[in-house]
């Protein structure tokens, strides 16, 4: 139950990311904004 929930939670953050990643991708095409958000 609590592996579950905590996968739950990985796959929704992991998809924040992506989400993030692709929106600073576009304003900062040099990366270091997904550089900045790796760290």
């Amino acid at each position: 139950m609590i592996k579950q929930s905590s996968d739950k939670i990985n796959k929704l953050t992991f998809l924040e990311q992506k989400k993030a990643i692709k929106r600073y991708s576009k304003e900062d095409k040099n990366g270091v904004a997904v550089i900045e958000l790796t760290k």
